[in-house]
């Protein structure tokens, strides 16, 4: 089965609104972008192509190509190339140099992916590498000027070694507000050429290059669907701590192919508020559209999701649509539609990006007669795409709860609550809070603070509570948390409450009541047993 890879990841996607007319536009070449649409950047080679492609700070945009002067495969005066363009398609002659820097030579293949952190002036690049027993994810920190940086990993690489797995590649490196790197993996097993079923995994490594083991299950979290085909993930960033992977799901490989979008919290576990167990799989009648292309929270809570199918000469059609923060289908909002159909000259491949002005870039190669040439292109996209460019600091993160409720024991001593930044800043972040709930304060807990605070850099504030152990026998109470406005941070719309469950450790099983024949009022004594103490502190407080 042919693998499409071409134009369908459209990571760093954030949508921000979906109110807005439909784009009729949607696929039309953006003349105004490099010469009449298009940025072509010769790497010096005769067989040169795009790999990758990624935005900085104000839209600019980092694409990763590959220079050689032969194809098929790439054999001579071959290197792997980063290349810095403005938002508009313009090569950047302050960057490496006159826009490009070398950062491997020697190199045949295209399989790598990267990332760029404009700010830290970090390119990240990952491949993967495989003997007949195991594969291994490589990823290599460099700096701007393609030095390795050396405090990254083991001398500037970490190498992860993977089990169990074939034919192993990377889709997608995407950087976390945190400093931590999400690798979006898959693995195919074939026959010949063609696959009878494939993985999907996600794995993150910490700032410094380890294994972060606190995600998924020992730094991995399978995604797929089991023991069938997925195909085309892509990964985007909720704008509270959540990851979400689109993909085409299939029993087979043989298909059919539905679209599918997963929620996962942030530590890697699939979210069971979002859809059937963290999954949603549906195209929401869409019969002809086999992919999750792309799913992003809005401001509001709500979600953007784009699916859609593959179209001849990796061209590609989108529908538009929203769902609410549960994963089913906001009925509210007409969905909207388009498409796009690369020229002849033009091949996309590795993923693509949306400009904060809702337009998609796509990078590829351009052939022109004998030679081919690194290029971008910029198609017309929608205002339903618009968002702050990466690294502006412009807008405020999300601040919010990363679950829902949790349970202490009356004789824990103390319990700890805690708010989770989408990413830190450089300001005191303060999240007002209210109490309510059938626990009171002063009588069941008392309260360290009356605000979470994050302190500059972090993206944690806890407040503790202090249970009061009062030996009275009671049912199990609840505190009720709600975030207020938070300062230096949007209060997250669907993360703003929190329920802490108290269980009574003085509760003793009451015996049944006797039996009465008369049909009255049960006596006041027998009442207060039923009810117990707690019920009769209730009335007291009353």
């Amino acid at each position: 089965m042919e693998k499409h890879t071409a134009g369908l990841s459209v990571a760093a996607l954030v949508l921000t609104a979906l109110a807005s007319p439909a784009f009729a536009a949607f696929g039309d070449t953006d003349t105004s972008f490099g010469t009449n649409g298009f940025a072509i950047n010769d790497l010096g080679g005769a067989a040169d192509t795009g790999i990758d492609l990624v935005t900085g700070a104000g839209d600019r945009l980092y694409a990763l190509g590959l220079r050689c002067a032969t194809d098929n495969p790439c054999s001579a005066d071959s290197a792997l190339l980063v290349s810095r363009f403005s938002a508009d398609g313009d090569l950047d002659p302050e960057f490496g140099n006159a826009g490009d820097v070398v950062i491997a030579e020697d190199v045949t293949t295209t399989n790598f992916r990267f990332d760029v952190h404009d700010d830290d002036e970090l390119i990240y690049i990952a491949r993967t590498s495989c003997t007949a027993t195991q594969c291994a994810v490589g990823v290599t920190r460099y700096e701007f000027d393609g030095t390795v940086d050396p405090t990254y990993g083991a001398a500037g690489t970490s190498a992860i070694p993977v089990a169990d797995v074939e034919n192993l590649f990377v889709h997608q490196l995407l950087l976390q507000p945190s400093g931590k790197l999400l690798v979006l993996l898959e693995s195919d097993t074939l026959s010949g050429s063609n696959p009878t079923a494939t993985k999907i995994a996600l794995m993150r490594l910490n700032a410094n290059g380890s294994l972060d083991t606190t995600f998924g299950q020992n730094g991995v979290r399978h995604v797929a669907t089991p023991g069938g085909c997925d195909l085309g993930p892509a990964l985007t960033l909720g704008r509270a701590p959540v990851i979400y992977v689109t993909a085409a799901q299939a029993d087979t490989c043989a298909g059919p192919y539905t679209p599918v979008v997963m929620r996962l919290t942030n530590n890697g576990n699939l979210d069971a508020n979002f859809g059937s167990g963290g999954r949603v799989v549906s195209n929401f009648g869409f019969a002809n559209d086999i992919v999750g292309l792309v799913a992003q929270e809005q401001s509001d809570g709500d979600i953007a999701y784009g699916i859609g199918r593959f179209l001849p000469g990796n061209g590609f059609a989108i529908d538009i649509i929203r769902l609410n923060p549960n994963g089913t289908r906001d009925t509210n909002v007409a969905a909207q539609s388009g498409s796009y159909t690369p020229i002849p000259a033009f091949t996309p491949s590795g993923n693509s990006q949306f400009q904060s002005n809702g337009r998609l870039v796509l990078n590829g190669r351009f052939n022109s007669g004998a030679n081919g040439d690194e290029a971008l292109t910029r198609i017309e996209g929608s205002p339903l795409f618009a968002h702050p460019p990466r690294f502006s600091g412009g807008q405020a993160p999300f601040v919010g709860f990363s679950s829902e409720t949790a349970t202490v024991n009356e004789g824990d001593g103390t319990a700890t609550i805690s708010v989770v930044l989408a990413n830190a800043t450089d300001e005191v972040v303060t999240v007002p809070f209210s109490l309510a709930g059938s626990a009171a304060r002063g009588l069941d807990y008392e309260v360290s603070a009356n605000a979470f605070t994050i302190q500059p850099g972090a993206t944690t504030g806890s407040i503790t509570l202090t249970l009061i152990e009062d030996g009275f026998e009671e049912f199990s109470e609840a505190i009720l948390v709600t975030l207020g406005s938070a300062t230096n941070a949007v209060t997250a719309p669907n993360h703003d409450n929190f329920i802490l469950v108290i269980e009574d450790n003085d509760l003793v099983p009451v015996p049944p009541p006797p039996e009465t024949d008369d049909g009255g009022a049960l006596g006041l004594g027998l009442l207060g047993m039923l009810l117990g103490w707690a019920g009769v502190r209730r009335l007291r407080r009353g």
